[in-house]
């Protein structure tokens, strides 16, 4: 801070003259020994009116949003205030100076008069700007400049102020005052014309602001008011006071060494210990974006079979680890693997317990599919941009988690985007939960914000889990015993609507047989109500097309029933209703995929169904499970096959070459897998090594799991001998050890 003065005869006599010289004793402070710790208090003053969003005089009673310290190369650089609102803004450049001596022949007052001076000059003609004195101890002489200054406020003109104070018998001793300053102005700048000083000192008073603050022991009124302000603030077991002198030991007296500019957020960020997290925040916008993560919540189903909750405890302990680095950072962290192992129940959840047991861990949920259609119009609903409602967030580890991030597979890829910016620009971590189908195309949209982002895979059911579901609901016990690395048994969503059948299964049925089963007993199950089963399978079939965008034409299901979408919420089949959107929407992507799927298998084509749709990369897992309920049902299957690889390949061939996998994977899938593959080599022999080429290339990229390939899957194909197995040597999987083989699967 700026040197200050404080002469020991500071309170002059009254009378017209003055014989200061400017040669009195020295306060011990004027060297700066004490003088920084004023600024210090002072700025810790304006500190907390920003904490609080408060107004001053000098700020035009707007509220302070930001303070700089050692403001070089400012002349008046102690400290900046500024202060806004709704547009309009106003800077204070405030000299602290424990008593300063407005006499006439007072050398470092005069040197304090052109240090503002220069600073006035500085202004823009445009700028909203005040320069300010501030110190301890009010005396005559500085109450007489701060009624000075006043009324150049509060005149339009020079003539009509200075008529105003040189009236006879009106405002007795501002006249003298008023000399006194001229001859400051003079010694401040000795260049001046005799004629030009009177425009000096009315271009000094009209922007100056005298301020007293009472923050040191001999009256400490104003210190103590700080901390009773700040007590709304403060933390559970701790006061306003505490959050005073954490404002003035960690905030005024670091940031007063370092030069820093800040703002509401990094004081939050300093003082995070102290304060309560929700208080002190953009009320008004927080609530609102508390709405949008309680519908980010509410869409998740975090129980299994209505009550049973698995521990899930050390991989939940990796999510929250991952969490919590990504918030220090900032980095960002995907959480993805197969549709329907509880990456969002898990993610929410671990974060949610994180948040409550670490006061350093702050984060916002939002769902992808259920927010808005961009950040320009959430930050509408939340009154103000959406990057300084996260910038509010003070702990140390904050991260913004964005579930359903494969709805990029759905048009929503923009606005991913716009919320990873948005996250960066905040200084937040950002966590992105999606369907391992999407990785890539997710992390696409980090490019150039967050690099290198780390993933964390949450994989299906393990056997120890498996056999906790067994002992907990032993009617599907059957169904989940020596089941392959990749199952579907082992998606956590799949065994809660198992579950949730009512059904007795013994053993592992196919993926088909499975949908079947849970499409009969759940989805279309009739109990007591207004809805009745059919109507509830209508309504999920019409949603499939909605999520499809299927042409008019091609939509066979009316709009849902009201009763009928009431009673598949209340099986968590349908999610809740979201005030964002118009329509419903399916309750989980397993749910979507199962309804997509038998949808599909209605169509006599699959693909033109496909092709009405774009098609959608979303629906090939759909697509696949249709292949498989076309394999079941098909009186040849080996005619239907060669069907659906014709089709698909003419699909791959316009659209992605992904597609022409699909049938492939589907009659891995089928018990008959062998013989289907035998009757394509007898249909094609002079293609029969390609064809296995093809099958086995299937396999090492769609049926592998830490480097071993399941029997079921590969058999078919290394069982045909000779060129099945050159091929499969071939391929830099020639080293993949091959897990036990499962049962082969049966009917209910």
């Amino acid at each position: 801070m700026a040197d200050e003065e404080a002469p020991s005869d500071s309170v002059e006599p009254a009378g017209p003259t003055d014989s200061d010289n400017g040669t009195t004793a020295i306060n011990p402070y004027a060297g700066g020994s004490g003088g920084g710790t004023l600024a210090h208090r002072i700025a810790t003053s304006y500190l907390a009116d920003m904490l609080l969003g408060a107004g001053r005089p000098e700020t035009d009673e707007l509220p302070v949003v930001r303070v700089a310290f050692q403001t070089d190369p400012d002349p008046v650089d102690d400290i900046r205030v500024e202060a806004e609102r709704a547009g309009d803004r106003v800077l204070v450049h405030i000299a602290a100076r424990r008593k300063p001596n407005f006499t006439r022949r007072h050398a470092k007052t005069a040197e304090l008069v052109g240090t503002l001076l220069d600073q006035i000059d500085a202004f823009r003609d445009d700028e909203h700007a005040y320069v300010a004195v501030a110190f301890v101890g009010m005396t005559n002489p500085l109450r007489e400049v701060q009624q000075l200054a006043s009324m150049a406020r509060d005149n339009s003109t020079e003539a009509a102020f200075h008529g105003q104070v040189h009236l006879p018998g009106r405002l007795k001793g501002l006249d003298n005052r008023y000399d006194h300053l001229t001859g400051l102005v003079q010694t401040a700048r000795p260049e001046a014309a005799k004629e030009d000083v009177r425009d000096l000192v009315w271009s000094l008073l009209r922007r100056l602001w005298v301020l007293e603050f009472r923050v040191e022991s001999d009256d400490e009124t104003d210190w103590v008011d700080i901390g009773n302000r700040l007590n709304g603030l403060a933390r559970d077991g701790r006061t306003g006071a505490d959050v005073r002198n954490a404002l003035h030991s960690v905030c005024a007296t670091q940031f007063d060494q370092k030069g820093t500019d800040v703002d509401r957020a990094v004081v939050r960020r300093k003082i995070h210990a102290v304060l309560a997290p929700d208080r002190g925040r953009s009320t008004a916008a927080w609530a609102q974006l508390d709405e949008e993560q309680k519908s980010a919540f509410v869409a998740v189903h975090n129980s299994l079979a209505w009550t049973l909750k698995l521990p899930r405890s050390k991989l939940r302990g990796e999510v929250q680890a991952e969490l919590a680095a990504a918030g220090v950072g900032p980095s960002a962290v995907l959480i993805t693997g197969e549709s329907g192992t509880g990456k969002s129940a898990l993610t929410l959840s671990a974060a949610a317990a994180l948040a409550a047991s670490h006061e350093e861990f702050q984060f916002v949920a939002l769902n992808l599919r259920r927010t808005r259609d961009s950040v320009a119009a959430l930050s509408r609903d939340l009154g103000m941009p959406l990057a300084s409602v996260l910038r509010e967030m003070s702990a140390t580890s904050r991260v913004l988690i964005v579930d359903a991030a494969d709805a990029v597979h759905e048009g929503r890829g923009p606005l991913l985007r716009e919320l990873a910016a948005t996250a960066h620009e905040a200084g937040i971590g950002l966590a992105l939960v999606t369907a391992d189908t999407a990785v890539d195309e997710v992390a696409g949209t980090l490019a150039g914000l967050y690099s290198g982002p780390r993933e964390i895979e949450i994989p299906g059911l393990d056997d120890a889990e498996l056999r906790f579901v067994g002992a907990e609901v032993p009617a599907i016990a059957g169904a989940l015993r020596n089941l392959p690395a990749k199952s579907l048994y082992r998606r956590l969503v799949v065994v809660d609507l198992l579950a949730r059948t009512g059904a007795t299964v013994s053993t592992a049925l196919n993926d088909w047989g499975c949908l079947e089963l849970i499409w009969s007993n759940l989805i279309g199950r009739t109990d007591p109500g207004p809805s009745s089963g059919e109507a509830r399978t209508r309504a999920l079939l019409a949603l499939s097309e909605e999520a499809l965008e299927l042409p008019e034409a091609d939509r066979i299901y009316p709009t849902p029933e009201s009763a009928a979408l009431d009673t598949l919420r209340t099986d968590h089949l349908v999610a809740p209703p979201n005030l964002l959107k118009q329509r419903s929407d399916f309750a989980h992507d397993e749910v979507r995929r199962f309804a997509t799927a038998v949808r599909l298998a209605q169509a006599e084509s699959v693909i033109s169904l496909l092709r009405a749709s774009g098609p959608v990369r979303w629906a090939m897992s759909a697509a696949k499970l249709a292949c498989e309920g076309k394999l079941s049902d098909a009186d040849s299957p080996d005619t239907e096959l060669a069907a659906l690889v014709e089709q698909f390949d003419a699909l791959g061939d316009v659209s992605t070459v992904r597609w022409k996998d699909v049938p492939l994977e589907a009659a891995l899938e089928m018990a008959n897998a062998f013989e289907l593959l035998q009757s394509m080599l007898h249909a094609d022999p002079a293609r029969a090594d390609e064809i296995l080429a093809t099958f086995i290339r299937v396999v090492a990229l769609h049926h592998r799991h830490d480097d071993m390939v399941d029997v079921a899957r590969g058999e078919p194909a290394f069982g045909h001998g000779g060129p099945a197995q050159r091929s499969w040597s071939s391929t830099s999987w020639a080293t993949c050890r091959c897990r036990p083989r499962a049962p082969q699967p049966c009917s209910r």
